[in-house]
């Protein structure tokens, strides 16, 4: 069976939107909000802070899944870099996190 397809982002204007919408779902732990701000590509990547390559919709899906279990993450994007070519946009940026809740016991 298919896996349905997340609703589209909300104000996906420019990739600060998208950004903004990502780390809102992160804090909200919004499964759906998150999952809307990926392509729907087999080939999509994620690589988790220590972890491995995460790839796909499904496995990608799957990973935000089981971080939420916990609740949201409390993260803030700190230092921005967004280089731009050619239509594309890629931010680079550090980030802040108190991530103790998803530590096991």
């Amino acid at each position: 069976m298919a896996t349905p397809r997340p609703p589209a982002a909300h104000l996906q204007t420019t990739p600060d939107d998208v950004e903004a919408q990502f780390y809102e779902a992160l804090r909200e732990a919004d499964i759906g909000k998150l999952m809307a701000v990926w392509s729907d590509d087999d080939d999509i990547v994620c690589v988790h802070p220590g972890g491995p390559r995460v790839i796909g919709t499904r496995a990608i899906r799957a990973s935000f899944e089981a971080i939420f279990e916990r609740g949201g993450i409390p993260v803030q994007p700190g230092s921005v870099h967004r280089p731009a070519w050619r239509g594309l946009a890629r931010s680079d940026l550090e980030k802040s996190a108190r991530v103790s809740h998803l530590r096991p016991p």
